[in-house]
């Protein structure tokens, strides 16, 4: 996704944390097999020589991740 940006575009990627209380009840109940990365796991993706900001939700539940193509 990064590569289709135009100069000056951003990405923001936005994922569960492995904190998220309520994961069991996703995957059992709901059916919903996610991917929980933390924050660190989310920096990881960033394609070199890319600029990056990441935040959490308030609650910790959820990561955020910008990515800025010069």
């Amino acid at each position: 996704m990064y590569h289709m940006l135009a100069p000056g575009g951003r990405l923001v990627l936005c994922n569960f944390t492995p904190t998220n209380p309520i994961r069991q009840f996703m995957q059992y109940v709901l059916d919903w097999n996610l991917t929980h990365r933390t924050d660190a796991e989310m920096q990881a993706m960033v394609p070199a020589g890319a600029q990056s900001t990441s935040s959490l939700s308030p609650a910790g539940v959820e990561t955020y991740l910008h990515i800025d193509k010069a």
